[in-house]
């Protein structure tokens, strides 16, 4: 007998909706409301501007506005939520940072 792997996103919990309802309440305490400190030491050691950087489960995507402002131009965020999404696109439309709204854990992989 096969057994069915589990995935986050097969329980209602985590599905599209609720990530929506949860920043729609601003029912959020990880969010820290700003880069985190240490993955802010981290880009600010990094000299190769010209890396891919992919942030899955992007939320506010605090990380990826400090990236395209130091420097980073290849920048690709990643949530499920429609809402973060949309609003990040309004927010950000003057970089170039892509904003994909999906299930990170159920994307298929892509060469462009």
């Amino acid at each position: 007998m096969q057994q069915k792997k589990f995935m986050m996103t097969d329980t209602p919990a985590f599905d599209k909706e609720y990530w929506n309802q949860r920043y729609r309440n601003g029912e959020t305490p990880w969010d820290m409301g700003e880069v985190s400190p240490p993955l802010k030491a981290y880009i600010d050691q990094c000299s190769n501007k010209h890396h891919r950087v992919l942030i899955p489960g992007g939320g506010n995507s605090y990380e990826a506005c400090y990236l395209w402002e130091n420097g980073f131009r290849d920048i690709t965020v990643v949530d499920i939520s429609s809402l973060m999404i949309n609003k990040l696109r309004k927010e950000h439309e003057q970089t170039g940072i892509r904003f994909v709204e999906g299930d990170f854990l159920n994307m298929k992989a892509s060469t462009t």
